[in-house]
This record gives C-alpha cells, structure tokens and sequence, in this order.
C-alpha cells in the first residue's frame, strides 16, 4: 500500500521516484534535488534523533531526562543490566520491574516481532538470552494491561492524526499486523488533546521532524511507549474507512515538507 500511495503522491506533486533493492529504497528527485526513502523513512530526520528513536531504551532515557511520562525500559546484554553493577550470569539478574508480568522485547524492532510476556525470572532469562544470542541485547519493560494503544503521527511538532488500536482477543501486543483493530479518535474530545499534547512534547524532545508516537494509558495518566521513525500506514490505510486518504494526507504532508514544496 505505501508504494502505491507514493506513486500516486510523487505523480500529483510532480516528483521523480525511482524504486531499488526490490522496493527497499525510494529515491525521489524534484526540481534537482535528491532526497531518500527506506522503507517507510523519510529523509527528514536528522541521523542521532533517528537512532535514539530506533533503540527503546534510549528512546526512554531521552524522555525520562525530559520528565515525559513514558514506559520504562531496560537494557540487557551478555554483562547484564546497562546501569549500575554488570552481571556476567543472567541468572543472577533480578527483575527491574518490580514486579510481573514483565515484556522482554528487542531493543531495537517493531511489529511487535519477538516479543514475550514472561511471567517469572526463568520466562525472563530464557527470553533474554534468545534476543541477546541473535541480537546482542534485549529490552525489558513493566507490562501495562491497555486495552487500547494509541499512535499519533508527528510532523514539525505538529500532531497529524492519532487513531488507537485494540488489541485482539487472547493477545496481550497491539500490534495491527497481529490482528489488532485500528480506530479513529475524536479531534475534538479531551483524549486527543491529551495525547496530542504528550506525543507532541515526545517527538520534540528527540529532535524528531516525522515520526510516530505510540502511548499507553496507565492508572498514571497516557505514557510514551515507543517512537518509530518508520511511519507507517499501509494496514491503517487497508483497514479504516477512508484510511487510505488519511494516510495519503499525512505522507503529502512529509513530501511536502521533504522538498519545501508549496501546499
């Protein structure tokens, strides 16, 4: 879906798209010059801002710093814990949650790929050293029972749009390419204000231009989960009535901005 929609775009704006690595990579030209897609990520953010929104627990340590209300997470590799005192046996680690159930998780990825729910220390140090062996670290997090997820596209501080997600029955991720539903949230209720006002103060604080900003709500208030500088649409965009123009506004919104172009 994302492919067609930047065709469509790049023929509407009169920008020259050329397709590599099987669809992998979108060189766009407009007007002599040059910008880049990979994936789903604009050449609008800046290489560091990029890489924290990549990496959870920086991500975590960025908005904690900041004093926005996000979810924790921590980092384990091969020496244990990344603060305080290493471990060199992940038997040896107690849970910095607090308390269970606690998500283990890839410290960098999406989709929610590799993601288990672990309910003891066993579940937890299996889980670890699974992501740890293929991937050099894992990330730990307190597990919030949410029914809904919330994801607001961010766009030079401005909020373009947030829709929340339920999660399907018997699943604890809300993943939309896990079967999760996507819904539209009023613009006009005190929930979008809410959570445009964090999303906002949590793309600003990484320095990102284009982003998307996934929240929970807590017994605290919305929290930051994560941030992806990967923006993507395609399933929202198959799955909402009148998705796909809403996904195709926000996209027009960022090749606009990519190229200084005129709305």
């Amino acid at each position: 879906m994302f492919k067609i929609i930047l065709a469509e775009l790049c023929a509407e704006l009169g920008i020259k798209c050329m397709n590599l690595s099987d669809n992998w990579v979108h060189v766009l030209t407009y007007k002599n010059q040059t910008r880049f897609i990979i994936s789903a990520r604009f050449d609008l953010n800046n290489a560091a801002s990029a890489s924290i929104a990549d990496d959870k627990v920086a991500t975590y340590s960025v908005l904690n710093e900041a004093k926005i209300p996000a979810i924790p997470h921590y980092l384990v590799m091969n020496t244990g814990f990344s603060h305080g005192r290493p471990f060199t046996n992940l038997d040896l680690l107690k849970n910095p949650c607090s308390s269970f159930p606690v998500v283990v998780k890839p410290n960098r990825g999406n989709s929610g790929r590799s993601v288990t729910l672990c309910n003891n220390q066993t579940e937890i140090n299996n889980a670890a050293m699974k992501l740890i062996k293929s991937e050099g670290a894992a990330c730990l997090s307190p597990f919030v029972d949410s029914t809904y997820e919330y994801r607001a596209f961010f766009l030079d501080g401005e909020i373009l749009y947030i829709y929340r997600k339920t999660r399907p029955e018997g699943s604890f991720r809300h993943n939309l390419s896990g079967g999760a539903h996507p819904e539209p949230i009023d613009q006009d209720s005190e929930l979008y204000r809410s959570l445009s006002a964090l999303a906002s103060a949590a793309g600003k604080a990484l320095g990102l231009r284009f982003a998307t900003v996934d929240m929970l709500e807590t017994a605290d208030g919305p929290k930051v989960l994560e941030i992806n500088q990967g923006v993507c649409a395609g399933i929202f965009a198959k799955t909402v009535p009148g998705g796909k123009e809403i996904a195709k506004n926000i996209y027009r919104k960022a090749l606009q901005k990519l190229f200084d172009i005129s709305s």
